[in-house]
């Protein structure tokens, strides 16, 4: 995401996109540009904002979301929701959007609730 921002941006800046990443990214008291260098917390924004819109507006890609979420849920056997508590890891089922996403959100400590998603009971 960071390289597609550096050609968008840099040039748009008057700034050659080719310039050292130590420049562009280095702190403005060393001489740097200070530009913003956590582009993963960015792209983590921008997903939970989208998923909350599609959620909202409750049209078939909310449904398939979350269908999605229910059977990652029964999968992963979890008695919590899976992205109200996104800190224990699900490293055996595989990768996909939801759990990159989940992924990003344990790692700076978010949780999401979402109604209407199914959690295994204790038997």
């Amino acid at each position: 995401m960071s390289v597609w921002v550096n050609r968008a941006f840099l040039p748009k800046m008057h700034i050659n996109r080719n310039m050292p990443r130590a420049v562009v990214y280095g702190p403005k008291r060393w001489g740097g540009l200070g530009l913003n260098t956590d582009m993963y917390c960015l792209q983590a924004q921008c997903a939970i904002t989208y998923l909350v819109r599609v959620l909202r507006w409750d049209k078939t890609v909310a449904n398939d979301i979350i269908t999605a979420l229910n059977a990652i849920q029964m999968l992963s056997g979890f008695e919590t929701p899976l992205l109200e508590d996104p800190t224990v890891e699900i490293a055996y089922k595989g990768t996909g959007w939801i759990l990159n996403l989940r992924a990003m959100m344990g790692e700076y400590e978010m949780s999401l609730s979402i109604e209407h998603i199914r959690v295994p009971q204790r038997q």
